[in-house]
Parts: structure tokens; sequence; C-alpha cells
């Protein structure tokens, strides 16, 4: 029986761009935006927004911890650089990763540290970016994230018994490979 006779079998289907339906309704993939600068994380909420996303925004760990208690998420884009330094973005991380419903993880910094990079990538998040980046890829990252997140998800509806909620570092799951730094001039 092929994955997506399973799915139809469920009463959860997905569509090319990876989007989860259940019932003829999408279900929601929400996204959590942490950056200590409004006025990047309201360019990516309009971003998001005029692309049909649903996106809320933290300031820091007490925001992060909030919207955590009132929400699930599909992905999280973190700033690893927040007002109080690169040990509150590491924290928010591990907080983050932590979850029961693990989200996918882009995380992002103005420093182009490759070693922030790899600290980042071996605390478990799934992808990194470099401020400032352009929004292409940046969109083409998130996509692919949640892509991975709805795939993620429909295995667990199918087999909750066999796969956590997500992918977290504990489930033996490996990591994508798809981690790259892009930067700009």
């Amino acid at each position: 029986m092929t994955d997506k006779n399973l799915l139809i079998k469920s009463h959860i289907s997905a569509d090319k761009e990876g989007a989860l339906y259940t019932e003829g309704r999408r279900m929601e993939q929400r996204i959590l935006l942490i950056d200590d600068d409004e006025a990047i994380l309201d360019v990516l909420q309009s971003l998001l927004a005029s692309r049909s996303y649903v996106a809320d925004c933290a300031l820091d760990l007490k925001q992060t911890e909030a919207n955590f208690a009132a929400h699930s998420y599909s992905l999280v884009i973190a700033d690893l650089n927040l007002q109080h330094g690169e040990t509150e973005g590491i924290e928010v991380l591990h907080y983050v990763l932590a979850q029961q419903a693990r989200p996918r993880v882009i995380v992002c910094s103005g420093m182009g540290e490759s070693d922030l990079r790899d600290k980042a990538m071996r605390a478990g998040a799934d992808d990194f970016i470099t401020k400032p980046f352009p929004f292409k890829p940046l969109i083409a990252k998130i996509e692919a994230q949640l892509k991975e997140s709805a795939r993620l998800q429909a295995a667990h509806a199918l087999h909750p018994a066999a796969t956590p909620p997500m992918w977290s570092p504990a489930s033996g799951a490996q990591l994508s490979s798809g981690a790259q730094t892009i930067r700009t001039n």
C-alpha cells in the first residue's frame, strides 16, 4: 500500500506544496518568528501573510514561551543574536527544540560566523540563513521546512505510536542535509 493510499484512508492528504488537508480542510501550519528587531518581524510577518501563512512574533524568550503556551507551530524562524546577546538566542533555540510537538527550525543571524552556524546545527536547528538575506532563498527554505513538517505530521497521524509528534534529536531521526549559509553583500 502506498503512502498516498494510507493518507487517503486516514482522511489526511497533502498537496504538491506540502500543505496538509483533513476532510477537505487545510490544516494550519503556523510559523513563529523570533527576533529582537520589530522592523524585521513586521517585514517578515507581512511577507508571510502575503503568501497566506499565519505567523506570530516574539521578541525574546518570555514572549516565545507565551506563544507556545497558546499555539503549536510547524516552523520557527529564530534570530540567535537577541538583545541579551548570543546566550539568550541559544536559550530560545533550546526551549523551542524541547517542545513535545517539536517544530522545524530555521536559525538566522547577522553574524556570518561559521562556528555560530555549526553551534546552532549541533543544537538541533534544521537550517541556517545569514542576515541580511534575500527573500527568495528565505521563502524557499520556509517552503522546504513546512513541506518536511507536513510529511512528519502525516507520518505521525498514520502511526502515532511509531513516530514522535515531530522530529526531535532524541527520536533517532537523521538531520536533513540541506543546511547552507547564504551570504549577501
